[in-house]
């Protein structure tokens, strides 16, 4: 009956007793021991371990593929009860299985045991805690137990901890693939925005950290700190003054980028009644000052090639496709900080970040680049080490002018509000400390313009020509605030009048670079006139043969403008529309694979996409022969 399936779905059958007993599906499955040198029957094992668990006795006998006879009994030992299997000389400890204990009482106690060892809070599974105190399990729902405590990023971190002392490291493991499993860091399910998950999610993610180990338990909540309000918003503020004085104290020695920019948000919040502090984050606020992200090994680096790989991954599943992306990132963040947390200083960061590149970079840029229609004001080159240190001194900046009422000490104060030699001042970069980070994409609307710069916006627009002075100054002031319609309309007027072309000898590179940054203003704007207009331009260079970009670079660069487009469907329609184009008319077989790859990546990570870039897809399947 299974030869009726396709291979990959036995493996899935076999674990989904529900859906086997629907289809009277009956197989064997086998335990193999010592790779494969001893193997017995699955259900004759499971029921003699039963068996064994209910008589109380001694030990049974059990009988191996090989028809040997062998015995089984319990074995105690200090961390619990484990199982002894033996013929003759010949022995093996495996591990116990209380969920086959007799008394429901034991099994409650071992069921909170194993949940405290993983990580999850004492009310946990209620499911499995009902059925437990009914009766013990059968072997396929001991095995999903036992699948669902290992969906948890304190079994993880064991792994990975396990993974990179010997050299060794697998992406499941840096990037699990059960969507359970980002629950601790993000919630179960989406929200509409950052205020949302503020006020109704982050509050039980961080109780339930707690309420598994206070102090333990408040190291991983640290991870969830993806936005500046984050941990003084959460039950973490009102940990005693001891115990926070305790968590900055280990943040300093042994805590990851993000935890330690977030320690210093919530201790700068609760320093009044906690000035056991000063000390700890006085050294936590040096330590980011002295960092420098420019060196290869740099510990920013790290970082951000785990989440490039972690974002990648998870667009690749799709297992989060449903959240937001600012509440993905979240959890991502919080993922590749686990990560650092415990490789940081044990791989090589240079190797590993060309290696996380290789292997998830595209998706991350494919997704991000999808992203930017509903939160547009995170561009991709957001995710290099640079920028997130920027992002870091940004936020430890705006917690000190925040909360500087509470810093009374002068050695703090001038540390952080200062502005002498060594105060984190010199750190503060512009705009690069000022523009929005992972979760701030969705910011709408921006901030408006200081008049200085509206004065600077409208000289530059106030020529007659089209050249680069005309453009920056709206570039770099979209990035960062609001830009009135009546400056974007006089964009289009100059693009228009100079028949969508630049006035002037212009480098190459140069003009490649304004024009990515006129569509992220079209996109940041929400500006389709603009979008179909840098469209033009690339078109443009396209038919005039001036330094045209590759079909992939410019199918890239369109789908940033394309993020103008809110609504899903005209999104669509404009990068389809796009990518039918250029696939119509490239040449080149190499620009031609890169373009025919990355759409099927995108019609995969964005299916709305299929109907409109179908025609490229097939086009470009034609010139390669696919």
């Amino acid at each position: 009956m299974l030869l009726l399936y396709p291979p990959f779905l036995h493996g899935m059958i076999g674990e989904d007793e529900t859906f086997r007993e629907a289809l009277q599906l009956e197989f064997g499955q086998r335990i193999l021991i010592d790779h494969g040198a001893v193997s017995f029957d699955r259900e004759k094992f499971h029921d003699a371990t039963a068996a064994l668990y209910a008589s109380g006795g001694p030990e049974v006998a059990v009988t191996d593929t090989g028809r040997k006879r062998w015995m089984l009994s319990i074995e105690t030992l200090e961390e619990g009860a484990a199982l002894r299997l033996a013929r003759g000389k010949t022995q093996y400890r495996l591990k116990g299985v209380p969920m086959l204990m007799p008394a429901a009482a034991d099994r409650e106690a071992a069921f909170a045991g194993l949940l405290q060892n993983a990580g999850f809070p004492p009310d946990h599974f209620g499911a499995w805690r009902a059925l437990i105190q009914e009766r013990t399990l059968s072997s396929y729902e001991i095995e999903a137990f036992e699948a669902e405590l290992e969906r948890s990023p304190v079994v993880a971190g064991r792994r990975i901890r396990t993974e990179v002392a010997s050299s060794t490291g697998h992406i499941t493991s840096i990037a699990p693939s059960f969507r359970t499993y980002y629950a601790a860091f993000a919630g179960a399910a989406p929200v509409a925005d950052v205020a949302d998950f503020r006020s109704s999610v982050l509050p039980a993610i961080v109780a339930n950290w707690l309420s598994w180990d206070e102090m333990e338990g408040a190291k991983m909540a640290l991870l969830s700190a993806g936005h500046g309000s984050f941990t003084a918003a959460s039950p973490l503020a009102d940990l005693a003054p001891d115990r926070l004085v305790t968590l900055a104290e280990w943040a300093v020695g042994s805590a990851d980028l993000l935890s330690k920019v977030g320690m210093v948000e919530l201790g700068l919040a609760v320093l009044p009644r906690a000035p056991g502090l000063v000390a700890p984050l006085t050294q936590l606020v040096e330590q980011m000052r002295d960092m420098n992200p420019d060196i290869a090994g740099a510990r920013a680096n790290l970082l951000m090639a785990v989440y490039i790989l972690v974002e990648g991954e998870l667009a690749r599943t799709r297992i989060l496709g449903d959240f937001p992306p600012f509440q993905r990132r979240i959890a991502a963040l919080a993922q590749a900080s686990l990560f650092e947390r415990i490789a940081f200083g044990q791989v090589d960061a240079e190797h590993f970040g060309r290696w996380a590149l290789d292997v998830r970079g595209r998706s991350f840029l494919l997704q991000s680049l999808i992203d930017l229609r509903t939160e547009p004001r995170w561009p991709p080159e957001g995710a290099a080490a640079d920028r997130l240190d920027a992002d870091f001194m940004g936020r430890i900046r705006n917690a000190a002018s925040t909360h500087a009422a509470n810093i009374e000490d002068a050695a703090l104060r001038d540390l952080l509000l200062g502005s002498g030699p060594g105060s984190i001042a010199k750190r503060i970069r512009f705009p690069a400390s000022f523009l929005p980070g992972p979760v701030e994409g969705a910011t709408d609307p921006a901030p408006d313009p200081p008049q200085e710069f509206v004065d600077i916006l409208d000289r530059a627009l106030g020529g007659e020509e089209l050249t680069a002075h005309s453009v920056i100054a709206l570039i770099n002031v979209s990035s960062l605030f609001r830009v009135e319609n009546e400056r974007i309309d006089r964009t289009v007027e100059l693009i228009r009048a100079a028949s969508f072309h630049f006035t002037g000898e212009m480098a190459v590179e140069r003009r490649n670079q304004l024009l990515e940054g006129l569509a992220k203003v079209a996109a940041n704007t929400r500006r389709p006139d603009l979008a179909k207009d840098v469209r033009i331009m690339l078109r443009r260079l396209r038919i005039d043969g001036d330094s045209a970009f590759p079909a992939s670079k410019e199918f890239l660069t369109c789908l940033t403008a394309a993020a103008a487009h809110a609504g899903l469907e005209d999104w669509a329609r404009f990068a389809g529309d796009c990518a039918v184009e250029l696939a119509l008319e490239v040449s080149d077989l190499d620009e031609a694979g890169i373009l025919h790859s990355d759409l099927t990546y995108l019609c995969a990570y964005e299916p709305a996409l299929r109907g409109t870039a179908g025609r490229a897809l097939a086009a470009l399947g034609g010139l390669l022969g696919l």
